[in-house]
């Protein structure tokens, strides 16, 4: 047994195994995730410890940089640059149009400290990541600065032509006043554009041009050199419209070419931000003349008349709303994005995004046709109390990352209301093995959990008499932004009609939820899984008699999935030819475990070194026939 041992070890030592190879990012340390400045240098600064690392609002694992020591408190009135190293620019993939270099960003531009100019003209924006080359230092792409907000939202860089070429990042901080004066980045990664859509091809403005789009009224300029790319949380692609570069006194209008709306449209869908008066007062007009409220976008039927307007949601985050065009069907639209604000502050708008909605099957009644809440509104669920908002939570608004999709319900917008989300009633069938969700978010004040108070969680309740059916209450975890499996046992409850309850329950700081991708555990569900990742799924197992928790139920070295999809193996035997050599040692060896004659002693191995070590092996066995005649 010893030296059939040795035999199968050296046999496998001679084996070559040739794995794929990912394509991987080429930049050093891209998240920080090192927890230190490993791949990036301090090439100046006023203070060496200007460039922390912590968790910023937003940010992508545990890491983030931020550049006036907000990890460590130094201030941020300091200066410097911080570089990465250099790295080779990707190749563009096979049928993409181009390359970008997306990253996170939060911060400030900084404003010219002898005038006090505020950060949003363009001259007076002193923090930015730039790409440089590595050969020559020059400046290779546009500059991208910080979004003006505390949570870190997208921002991109077309890298499309430096594709294989040298270059490094550099990240700058030059603004050397005590407020507004900083920037945190995180997450460098590389991807490709999304294609241009919408209404009229171009309602994302992923043309990178105003194709599909007419500036109507110039005003002042507010729309001149759009679209653009707007680092704003929420965004979607590239390019989006936005007023606010331009300088937030400029005014103008931007119409849609007329477009129809096709049968079964329910919605237009886009994503707005901004502000529509200054600081959120209609009172006041911040040295304005043009009456309030200003900054809004606008359905009009293709005569002019005026069907809807929705005006900025007064939030520098993009944030989703929608026209209901149902009433609209087989007639042609337009869509104005009207800045009519002359006022120096909180006097932009952005939009992005416009897309019809169809309706393409009945209406969803029942939870399960909106389980993870991507019809974009509660249809199926039941809201009660203010905590929940009108509709669900589009992608990174609230900076809570989406689970799975590009909507999921949440209560952060409104912390300091109460109020509860419930599913619409089911009764539970023998074939119901559990309730599954996605949950993140507080259930205890100050996110404190030793204090022994907890507000926030799930129930599952009798739609008889609503009452509870669990014996505690499902608290969320005060995971913050990560999300958590939960699962719920529905077995006690067959033959009862249930719901599923979320209570937000808590009013002030770390108190609010989030919920996605609410589905039920089923049998159909079990068989659609892979429990034990053999490649088979549960059902197929079920089905042919193998171990749907054992991926390899014979015990011979290869799992179930390759012994049915690969080799034609029978999964419940351990040698289907019956020579003596597992179906796996086979494999490894090269002979054909469907072929009784075909065994791994029989493998050529080329080399006199080679053939006088192997022989020595069949000696020590009792050679060839010895050894197979002991194997059986």
């Amino acid at each position: 047994m010893m030296c059939r041992s040795l035999l199968v070890v050296f046999l496998l030592l001679l084996t070559c195994v040739a794995g794929a190879q990912e394509v991987t990012n080429p930049i050093t340390n891209p998240g920080f995730e090192t927890g230190d400045l490993t791949g990036w240098t301090v090439e100046s600064s006023t203070n060496a410890a200007m460039f922390g690392l912590g968790a910023q609002d937003g940010n992508e694992g545990a890491y983030a940089v931020r550049s006036d020591g907000g990890f460590t408190g130094i201030g941020e009135d300091n200066t410097g640059v911080l570089v990465s190293d250099a790295f080779t620019v990707p190749a563009i993939p096979d049928g993409a149009t181009g390359l970008l270099l997306k990253m996170l960003m939060a911060g400030h531009r900084g404003q010219d400290i002898a005038t006090g100019a505020a950060e949003d003209i363009p001259a007076n924006r002193k923090n930015y990541v730039v790409v440089c080359s590595a050969a020559d230092d020059l400046e290779l792409t546009d500059h991208v600065w910080p979004p003006r907000s505390d949570t870190m939202g997208e921002s991109t860089l077309d890298v499309t032509t430096l594709a294989g070429t040298e270059v490094y990042i550099k990240i700058v901080d030059d603004a050397a006043d005590g407020g507004y004066a900083w920037l945190a980045v995180d997450n460098f990664t590389f991807d490709v554009p999304i294609a241009p859509g919408g209404i009229n091809g171009n309602g994302n403005f992923e043309t990178g041009d105003l194709t599909g789009w007419t500036v109507s009224d110039p005003g002042t300029g507010a729309w001149v050199n759009q679209p653009a790319q707007i680092g704003r949380t929420g965004r979607e692609g590239y390019y989006a419209v936005s007023s606010f570069p331009a300088g937030e006194s400029k005014t103008g209008t931007l119409r849609s070419d007329t477009f129809n709306i096709p049968g079964n449209t329910t919605e237009l869908r886009f994503l707005i931000a901004g502000h529509f008066e200054y600081g959120g007062d209609p009172n006041n007009m911040g040295g304005g003349t043009v009456n309030s409220p200003w900054n809004y976008v606008a359905l009009y039927q293709s005569n002019g008349t005026e069907v809807e307007r929705i005006y900025a949601p007064a939030n520098d985050g993009f944030q989703p709303r929608s026209f209901d065009v149902s009433g609209l069907v087989g007639q042609d639209a337009y869509v104005e994005i009207v800045d009519n604000s002359d006022a120096t502050g909180y006097a932009w708008i952005a939009a992005d995004n416009f897309r019809l909605i169809t309706q393409t099957g009945p209406a969803c009644e029942e939870w399960t046709c909106n389980s993870g809440f991507e019809l974009g509104t509660y249809a199926g669920w039941v809201t009660d109390g203010a905590a929940w908002e009108s509709t669900p939570t589009y992608q990174v608004v609230s900076s809570v990352p989406v689970y799975e999709g590009d909507y999921f319900a949440a209560s952060r917008a409104n912390e300091n209301e109460t109020g509860t989300l419930r599913t619409t009633p089911f009764e539970v069938t023998a074939d119901m093995y559990a309730i599954r969700y996605k949950a993140c978010g507080w259930s205890s004040p100050s996110g404190d959990p030793a204090n022994g108070l907890q507000y926030n969680y799930a129930m599952l309740k009798d739609a008889s008499d609503d009452s509870d059916l669990l014996s505690e209450k499902v608290f969320v975890t005060n995971s913050n932004i990560t999300w958590l499996d939960f699962e719920i046992d529905l077995s006690p409850f067959v033959g009862t009609t249930v719901y599923l309850q979320f209570v937000d329950d808590s009013t002030g700081g770390y108190s609010w939820m989030a919920v996605d991708n609410v589905t039920l555990y089923d049998e159909a569900a079990w068989r659609l899984e892979d429990d034990d990742e053999d490649g088979l799924t549960n059902g197929e197992e079920s089905d042919l008699g193998t171990e749907p928790l054992n991926p390899d139920t014979d015990g011979d070295g290869l799992d179930d999935g390759a012994e049915v999809n690969t080799y034609t193996t029978n999964p419940l035997l351990e040698d289907t030819d019956g020579d003596g050599f597992t179906d796996g040692e086979e494999v490894n060896f090269g002979t054909d475990p469907l072929d009784p004659e075909d065994y791994p002693i029989n493998v050529p191995v080329g080399g006199t070194a080679v053939m006088l070590v192997l022989a020595a092996f069949l000696a020590a066995s009792g050679a060839r026939r010895g050894l197979r005649a002991a194997r059986r």
